[in-house]
């Protein structure tokens, strides 16, 4: 996940940047993982902010 703009300052609240972290130390989260390992049951919320924000990503669906 990249910034698009990095000249904004980067302002995430901590679910934000629980889960940017995750993604950026592991690549990807699935729903599982970001509920068991961060209680974070809205994960397609946090990754709706993170486009808001500017934030690109790649999404590749799990076989």
């Amino acid at each position: 996940m990249t910034k698009s703009d990095t000249s904004n300052r980067l302002e995430l609240s901590k679910t934000q940047q629980r889960v940017f972290h995750y993604m950026s130390d592991f690549g990807s989260i699935t729903t599982l993982q970001a509920f068991t390992d961060l209680g974070e049951s809205r994960l397609s919320a946090r990754v709706l902010s993170f486009a808001k924000k500017g934030f690109t990503s790649s999404a590749k669906p799990s076989k």
